[in-house]
């Protein structure tokens, strides 16, 4: 086989499992994009969502439901700006430790807390 016959395969299995993850998550055939067309890398839906190659494969093959996925990118989302530890999908849906609602909570409310204190701050000048 040669390196075209390869990259159509690969490309015809990468867009495969796009098609079984819309299908799964009734987005609609055709809902999204390969970033840059680059098939097989990264793929946005939703206008603000993506994906990469490998989130793909696990979403089909476990049965992540649409809303498992966005409860695990809203925690990274999270995560991030409050300069805690991201979590891949695959440990995820393992059940890796992660912050509690309750302490999710508690950081909002101290960054609010903060957020409020610099405006009083802010304004007193």
């Amino acid at each position: 086989m040669n390196k075209q016959e390869l990259r159509n395969n690969y490309e015809n299995a990468c867009n495969a499992y796009v098609k079984e993850l819309e299908k799964m998550w009734e987005l609609g055939e055709d809902s999204g994009w390969w970033a840059g067309n680059a098939v097989g890398e990264v793929y946005c839906f939703l206008d603000t969502e993506t994906l990469r190659m490998d989130e793909i494969i696990t979403c089909v093959e476990e049965n992540v439901s649409i809303g498992e996925y966005f409860k695990w990118s809203e925690y990274n989302t999270f995560a991030y700006e409050f300069n805690q530890n991201t979590i891949n999908l695959k440990s995820w849906l393992m059940g890796c430790p992660r912050l509690s609602e309750k302490e999710i909570s508690n950081l909002k409310k101290l960054k609010q807390d903060l957020d409020d204190a610099i405006k009083s701050y802010k304004e007193k000048f």
